[in-house]
Order: C-alpha cells, then structure tokens, then sequence
C-alpha cells in the first residue's frame, strides 16, 4: 500500500499594509494623530467648558456651579460686545491689508527684473519675525519720543510736534497695519508659488486671443491662484481673529478700551480679575466666531468644483461654485454686511473701510494690469517703483530696531531722534547677555538684570523648538499623506476637525492648562509647554502638508504600486523623496512657530527655570529706561528664525497649494 504524502504545513502570510484597503490604510496612518487631538485638545477644551459652567475661586479652592449664567453676564456685557466689535473691526482691517499686499508682491515677484533674487531673500523676513517682536519693532516706530515715523516727518516740517499712532482714532489700524506687515511674506510666497506653474503657453495664448493685461490676469492669471488665495484667507484672518501679542505689545487694549478685543477680554477677565469661570466663557464665545470663519472658508472650499491641473501645469478644467454653492455666498455677503453694520459702529470708519477695500483693489488691479506680461514702455518703471515700495515696506521696522540697538540711550532720545546712530555701539548687545561695558562718557555700564533669564530662555526656546519640531513632523506626515493622497470615508471631517483645532484662540485654551497645570505641577516645565504647542503645530502643518501631498503626479504613486511596492514602502520610498520642498517648508513653519510664540509660554511659564526667551522681554518693554537694550535683546530673538527662513526660503517659493479637498 503506498504511502500518502505528508502535507505541507501551510506557510502563515506575512503582514502587508497592500492588503489593506484605503479606508483601513488611512485610519492606520490617522490614529496617532487623533489620539494627540484627544489628549491635547479635547480633554483641555471639554475641562474649559466645564470651567465656564463654574464660578471658580483658586484663592480658597472653591468651586462653584452656575450654569448659563457666565454666558448670560457675557452676552448681556456691554464691555463684551464692544470687544466683539473690536475683533470683527481689526480682523477686517488685517485681511484687506495683508491680501492686498500679498498678491500685489506675488505678482511683482513673479516678474524677471535685476535684484528680484535679493528682494525675494529679503521679503520673507518679516515672516520670520515673531508677533511679540513685530509689536516692539511697531510700537517704537510709532513712539512719540524716540519713533522713526515721527522722526521723519518733523525733519520734513510737515508736523511741528510729535503725532500718536496709537491715539483712540488710529489705534485699531495701527495694531492691525503691524499685524499684516507680520503675516503679508507667507501670502505671498504661497501665492508666488501658484504663479510659478503658469504654463508660458497661456500667455501666448492670451496675446493671440487680443486679451488686454486685466483680460491675461482675469482669464489667465486669476484662475490659478483663486485657490491659494482662499487658503491665506483661511489663514490670515483666522490668525487676526485670534490674535493676543499684538494687543498686549502695542496698546494694552487702549487707549482706554478703544483697542479691547475678545482675546484682550479674555486676558484680562482671568488673569487680572481672577474671575476664571467667566473669562472662559468669554473665551468660548471668542471659539464660537473663529469657529464660523473656519467654516464659512471650509464651506466655500467643500462647494467648490475642482480645479484639475495636469502635471505639466495645464490647467484643465476651472474650479468655480456651483449653484447652491452661489446662493451659500450670498448669503455669506449679506451676513458679512449686517455683522460689519454692527461691528462698526462709527459709520466714517465704514466708509474708510469700504474706500480703502476699493482703493486697495484698484491699485492691485492697476499694478496686475503692467505686469501681467503687458509688454508697455511704463512697465518697467512700475517694476522697479513697486520693488522699492516692497523693500521699504519690509526693512523699515527691522532697520529701525537695528538702529536703537546700536544707540545709547542719550542719541536715542535726541528730539527728533537720529535716523541712523552717530556713536554706533554693541554695548547693549554686551550688556543683555551678561557682559560689561562702557558709555559715551566713558562711565562703566552693567549687565541688565534680566541677562541670566535671557540667556536662559534663548537655551530652553532652542530646545522646545527643536523637540516639538521633531514631534510634530513624525505624527504630521503620515497622517497628511493620508488626507492628501488617500479616498476614504470621513476624510472632510477629519480634516476640518484638524482645521478647526488651530482656529481656538491661544487666550482661551491657556485658561484650562493654566488650571490643570496648577494642578498636576506641569506649570512651569518644558514638559508642559511641549504639550500645548502640539495645539499651534499640528493643525497648520497637517493644512500645508496636505496641500502639497494632493498636488504631487498621482502616475509615480501608480508606478511604484504596479512594481510591487506596499502602500507603506511607496509613501517611504517614493513619495517622501518627492516630498522635500513641503517637508522643509513644515518644518521651518514648525520650528518658527515654536520658537516665537508668546502667550502659552508668558502664562505657564513666566518667572520659572523653563522660561523661554519671549516672556522675558514684557519685563523689559514696560521699564521706560530700557528702550534700546531690548531692541537689542529682540534683534537676538529675530536671528534664529530669520536664519531659518533665510535656508528654506527657495522651498517655501516652491510650494504650490491646492485644494485639499
């Protein structure tokens, strides 16, 4: 009788990520993300409405339920809904600014004159300058005593004593013409980057049609860089809306209360007035407004037809709105005019809104109109004009705090002040980390008493910048190739959930990590500033990464997978290689973010050993003897994320944005 073979043990599948499907492949690459949402932004903000139901007293550990009632005392405020005014009013003011601005210097970069390689370097630094830094820079070029701005125009005769910016009738467009000069270089090189992949061929094609230079801009231009237009939207007035270091910097929410915003409300509610359940509500209510701008954005992206272009940068069919999504915008348009009615209560403030929106407009659309490759004898000259008004624009503020850097204070307070230092000196340079010097006359001068914490705080703000980066990117990526690359059920949730965490203010997440930080000990700890930044980077890196993930061929990716490739071992081995620009450009956007934010670090860590270098210059601002150390000790504070800009800038200029959706 034969024998029967003996069967083969069955050999078990080794795992593989190809024999998942897209919905099981993206919630893989998802879940580390959610479970950071989860501990970092959930938890807080379920804790701080809970605080908002509560009357709190941290003096006597009292805990008191009150329900609505802190909604209520908000609403029925009249200090609230000044605020709330205030906010609407600055926001409007920081958008048209910044968006003119931005598409105005993409436009004028786009074009090929001598010195654009320089003028590009340079444009990107006021990006690289952090909020708190801006307001300093602003606000002694403001100043009555020793300001560039007043310095100039009494040298001119064209006043005869000092005039406040910051008086109760210009102190809101002051704040807000800082904040844009701030965030106007990220909107133009995102849009820079859109232009940079117009096709030559739609300008040739333009010409043969007998298009004029607005119909090239209208027809050719416009179509392009709409998307990315809506995306710096999304940014910069959410940005504004939320916005505290200016307000805190420049104007403590005066004169008066002429400058109180929301955040401002905020601030002053919980950690002046100690009133902590009733400054969260106000926060919420701060949540509540940055949360409908988040999504009326989101909606006009999600309504959208898509824009397709081909690899080659032909634009294949034009992203417009639908039906529905027109009468969305109407009716967006009309609750934008009855919320600017009640914003602005002044109505000549209304109407030098309306003019300046309009003038704004025309002088893009002017400026659009000779550079749109219009071939006219004037253009030139409006080439070099605008890059001149682009290079003053962005070196004034910083040249300006170079200069009270390099001056005793004696020079400084020269009436008018000098518009360059006579006797330059590094002495405060010497004296802000530690080192003695000596004075105009000779006499010796000491180290300021806040060099320890300055040098301290430049140590722990390398550290968290670098840790969080790093951080940051290892949960970022993955999860943005997932939203950029992958079709899978609950994608424009989660990607709007995403969106939606950067659009809490700082000032009213603070309120509940200040509370359980009090708490659990992590109040004054590197450990506890790692945590919360995860709520400034994440968001935003995840936004630009999924950008730049949804414009790359989807043939290389269609390639790999045809030779074998794991979904795992193409995003490793091909996408990521493909990926660099973006990648630098996050990471840079990460590393800056860290490096220069303020109100988490002044409010958890103010005072301590895990200080970082932002809060320890207000010590320094409101001491009225130490105007040229701390411009001295800003400047230091500007070199590492300017550094970084500097690196990276060639990159930024590469990324084009699309539709993530």
């Amino acid at each position: 009788m034969a024998e029967m073979p003996t069967p083969t043990p069955a050999i078990p599948r080794r795992w593989s990520s190809s024999r998942l499907s897209e919905t099981q492949f993206a919630l893989l690459l998802t879940v580390p993300l959610l479970v950071v949402l989860l501990a970092v932004v959930v938890y807080p903000l379920g804790y701080s409405i809970w605080m908002s139901l509560q009357r709190i007293d941290l003096i006597f550990n009292t805990t008191e339920s009150v329900g609505l009632q802190n909604y209520r005392d908000a609403l029925s405020s009249d200090q609230v809904h000044h605020a709330f005014r205030i906010t609407i009013y600055y926001t409007i003011l920081v958008t048209i600014f910044s968006l003119a601005a931005s598409i105005g210097g993409a436009l004028l970069l786009n074009e090929k004159f001598r010195g654009r390689p320089v003028l590009m370097t340079i444009v990107i630094l006021p990006w690289a300058v952090s909020l708190y830094a801006t307001s300093i820079v602003w606000r002694y070029l403001y100043s009555a005593e020793w300001g560039m701005f007043n310095a100039i125009l009494l040298k001119l005769h064209i006043i005869d004593r000092p005039f406040n910016f910051l008086s109760e009738r210009w102190a809101v467009p002051g704040v807000a013409l800082a904040h844009a000069w701030q965030i106007t270089p990220l909107g133009i090189y995102f849009i820079l980057a859109t232009l940079q992949v117009i096709p030559e061929d739609q300008y040739k094609m333009a010409k043969v049609d007998r298009l004029g230079p607005l119909g090239r801009f209208r027809f050719v231009v416009f179509p392009y860089i709409k998307t990315s237009i809506l995306i710096i939207m999304v940014l910069i007035t959410v940005e504004a809306a939320r916005a505290f270091d200016t307000v805190f910097f420049l104007t403590n929410g005066g004169p008066g209360d002429v400058s109180t915003t929301l955040s401002w409300a905020v601030y002053m509610e919980t950690f002046q007035k100690r009133q902590y359940g009733y400054g969260a509500a106000i926060g919420w209510l701060l949540v509540i407004f940055t949360m409908i701008i988040t999504t009326v954005y989101f909606l006009l992206l999600f309504y959208r037809r898509k824009q397709q272009i081909s690899d080659d940068g032909q634009l294949l069919a034009e992203g417009g709105f639908s039906k529905r999504a027109r009468v969305f915008l109407m009716a967006v348009g009309a609750a934008a005019l009855l919320v600017l009615g009640y914003a602005v209560v002044n109505y000549m403030d209304m109407v030098l809104i309306i003019a300046g929106f309009i003038l704004i407009i025309a002088a893009v659309a002017l400026v659009a109109a000779f550079l749109i490759r219009s071939g006219e004898r004037p253009r030139k000259v409006l080439i070099y004009f605008a890059a001149l008004v682009l290079l003053v624009w962005t070196l004034v503020p910083i040249y300006w705090m170079l200069n009270m850097s390099l001056m005793f204070k004696t020079e400084l307070l020269t009436l008018p002040t000098h518009l360059f230092p006579h006797e330059p000196t590094l002495s405060n340079f010497i004296r802000i980390f530690g080192g003695e010097s000596t004075g105009p006359s000779g006499e010796p001068l000491l180290p300021i008493g806040q060099a320890p914490a300055l040098r301290q705080g430049f140590i722990n703000s390398t550290i968290l910048a670098i840790v969080v980066t790093a951080l940051t990117m290892l949960v970022a990526l993955p999860v943005s190739y997932a939203l950029g690359r992958l079709n899978f059920k609950g994608k424009t949730p989660l990607l709007f959930t995403i969106l939606a965490t950067r659009s809490y203010p700082p000032i009213s997440i603070v309120i509940p990590f200040f509370y359980l930080y009090t708490k659990t000990g992590l109040q004054g700890s590197l450990r506890g500033l790692i945590i919360i930044y995860f709520t400034l980077t994440i968001p935003m890196i995840v936004w630009v990464l999924t950008s730049f993930f949804s414009s790359l061929p989807r043939t290389v990716e269609a390639a790999a997978r045809v030779d074998g490739n794991t979904r795992i071992r193409t995003f490793i081995k091909v996408i990521m290689p493909l990926s660099w620009p973006g990648i630098a450009v996050a990471t840079a956007i990460s590393f800056m973010v860290c490096w220069n934010e303020f109100a988490f670090a002044q409010f958890l860590t103010a005072g301590s050993k895990a200080q970082t270098y932002p809060p320890v210059l207000p010590s320094m601002l409101f001491q009225i003897s130490m105007p040229t150390e701390l411009a001295a000790a800003s400047i230091v504070g500007i070199i590492p994320p300017a550094v970084i800009a500097y690196l990276f800038q060639r990159r930024i200029r590469s990324v084009n944005l699309v539709d993530p959706l």
